[in-house]
């Protein structure tokens, strides 16, 4: 049961609204794929698997140390692109191209 309040400015509608726009920031829809592909930065190789793809970024499982920066080459057709390190959590990384 809710308690009364004097404060007017409580809206759990703008609550929610507000935890939807956090959710999710990304610029561009993603799409779900399971591609392997490199990442590629001098003088290393590191395997990779990509679980979602955007037109702005991916995300991707990679074990081992990474770069910030790094070129990203698809197996699938050899095209490449260059990435950001967003975030990561243990193996899982979130890259932006750029």
């Amino acid at each position: 049961m809710r308690t009364p309040t004097n404060d007017a400015a409580i809206d759990d509608g703008a609550i929610d609204n507000r935890r939807k726009s956090v959710g999710d920031r990304r610029l561009s829809p993603r799409t779900k794929k399971l591609k392997g592909a490199r990442i590629v930065w001098p003088g290393s190789v590191v395997r990779c698997i990509i679980r979602n793809l955007s037109e702005t970024g991916a995300k991707m499982e990679a074990h081992g140390p990474i770069p910030a920066n790094f070129e990203l080459v698809f197996d699938l057709d050899q095209s490449r692109r260059s990435c950001r390190v967003m975030w990561r959590k243990e193996a899982m990384i979130g890259v932006k191209f750029i």
